[in-house]
């Protein structure tokens, strides 16, 4: 199974654009693929939610539907178990 990060910036061009290839994706992964992110990127997209809803024209209900389906695709690893190189 392929391992692929998924920073902030492809979850934002999926909510803004929920049509576009990067949506279709988290909505249905292909089954050798495995998204992970940090935790982090929850804090940041909820940061955001506003300029998210004003670029999308999304509404809260829509928003955070999309938000939950796209993580339920992503297993979310804590920050604290991601060793930093020096």
């Amino acid at each position: 199974m392929t391992s692929v990060v998924v920073d902030a910036n492809i979850v934002f061009s999926a909510l803004i654009s929920a049509g576009n290839k990067a949506a279709s994706v988290l909505i249905n992964p292909p089954v050798n693929v495995r998204f992970v992110s940090c935790h982090f990127i929850q804090i940041e997209l909820f940061k955001h939610k506003e300029r998210i809803k004003q670029l999308s024209g999304l509404d809260d209900d829509v928003l955070i539907d999309l938000l939950y389906e796209f993580s339920s695709h992503i297993e979310f690893i804590n920050e604290a178990y991601i060793p930093f190189a020096c």
